[in-house]
């Protein structure tokens, strides 16, 4: 029968104007296999034995922790057939739809985790990747998955999926494109990943360890002991609350991204909307936190995007005096989590009132490096800032690009 024409993606580069064929995953593939079903003794050396948690964002991952099996068990498994180079895989239980080219196939194989895609001659293996990421494919994947208490897909089921294909040199134009802009992503990743390490490694080192009176790494002007101080000598309560219905925009304080507007962070709705009166009014520049926490960690956060705004009065607001802002911000978040934990009262749910938080003790410097160190870290929380930015706009302009240069 012969492979059904199914029309040219909206986005191409110039030259190719054939329309792009349909086939089976079946039909494209020399090989089709999952990774190992057997039990397999542990051994301190010898060829690693990966699953599918080791398969992230087009990466193999691979550390010391990960499992080792001898030599023997491996020669066993790949009695039949052996990886190769440019082999696809394909992550099929439990955290399905994960995808990478290996690079070497020397020295590991998989669990059942994971599927072996071998493209045959008329397929790229670097265009099957591209494939695979996609929203079409991955589409795919998720009606054929088996749902208990472990999702995956059965290969006879991965094999019917329909996949579009056009001419070899233009897989190779889309393929190369797509290796190059997932080039770019993963240096990007680095970079701000290298920034957050080195943020946290600063923030432990330029604050005083317990019992110390001044921290490893300073600014070199600054010799004087820090001194322990009240949070209270700088925290004053701010108790406004709203006296009309969305009287201000609503905002939430979240753990990894600071004082957002709720209908950004909860995808262009606001949660409460019921009755918004009596909450309280989070003027710029002012601190809040949430009081109640599941697991002893509290986060502090200060409004630096609009002028005022509500929040819920689960969440206190507070202001400082004779206190460096940015300084006193990345104070309260390093180095005083256990006396927070100890300050908590309650039993499952832990409360942290602003009484008790005022009540804690740290070690504090002179006002001339607080506000050295706050605009220290001020700047590098900027920068992280800006290649997060550039990151998530590369990874839209990817989903972007998929979807209009894949039919």
């Amino acid at each position: 029968m012969a492979n059904k024409k199914n029309g040219i993606p909206k986005l191409r580069f110039p030259g190719f104007t054939d329309e792009w064929e349909q086939r089976k995953l079946e039909k494209c593939l020399t090989l089709l296999k999952d990774g190992t079903h057997g039990t397999h003794k542990d051994v301190g050396e010898g060829v690693y034995l990966l699953s599918a948690k080791n398969i992230k964002n087009g990466q193999i991952n691979i550390d010391e922790s990960d499992r080792k099996i001898s030599e023997g068990e491996y020669n066993s498994i790949h009695k039949n057939f052996k990886l190769q180079k440019n082999d696809v895989l394909l992550t099929i239980v439990g955290s399905i739809g994960e995808t990478a080219v290996l690079e070497s196939p020397n020295n590991v194989t998989f669990q059942r985790s994971v599927a072996y895609l071998r493209p045959d001659s008329k397929l790229l293996p670097q265009f099957l990747y591209t494939t695979i990421v996609g929203k079409k494919f991955q589409r795919e994947l998720k009606k054929r998955q088996v749902v208990s208490a472990q999702p995956g897909i059965y290969l006879g089921d991965l094999s019917m999926i329909p996949i579009n294909v056009p001419t070899m040199d233009e897989q190779n134009e889309i393929g190369d494109f797509f290796k190059y802009l997932d080039h770019t992503i993963a240096l990007h990743q680095r970079e701000l990943d290298h920034l957050k390490l080195r943020k946290s490694g600063l923030l432990q080192k330029m604050f005083p360890k317990n019992g110390e009176k001044v921290p490893e790494i300073r600014f070199p002007e600054f010799t004087d002991d820090w001194e322990q101080r009240k949070l209270g000598d700088f925290v004053v309560d701010y108790v406004e609350k709203t006296s009309v219905q969305n009287q201000f925009p609503m905002l939430t304080s979240s753990q990894q991204k600071g004082i957002v507007l709720q209908e950004d962070y909860f995808a262009n709705r606001q949660v409460t909307t019921e009755n918004n009166i009596g909450y309280f009014v989070l003027p710029r520049g002012y601190f809040t936190f949430r009081s109640r926490s599941d697991n002893d960690v509290f986060v502090f956060n200060r409004n630096d995007i609009i002028d005022r705004g509500i929040i819920s009065y689960f969440y206190p607001v507070f202001t400082l005096k004779s206190a460096d802002s940015d300084f006193f911000l990345r104070r309260i978040n390093n180095g005083i989590q256990r006396q927070l934990s100890i300050q908590a009262e309650g039993t499952g749910q832990h409360v942290l009132s602003l009484k008790k938080f005022k009540n804690i003790v740290a070690m504090f410097p002179s006002e001339d490096e607080q506000q050295k160190i706050g605009s220290f870290f001020k700047q590098l929380d900027n920068t992280i800032t800006l290649h997060q930015r550039r990151l998530e706009h590369l990874k839209l302009r990817k989903k972007a690009l998929l979807q209009q240069m894949f039919v």
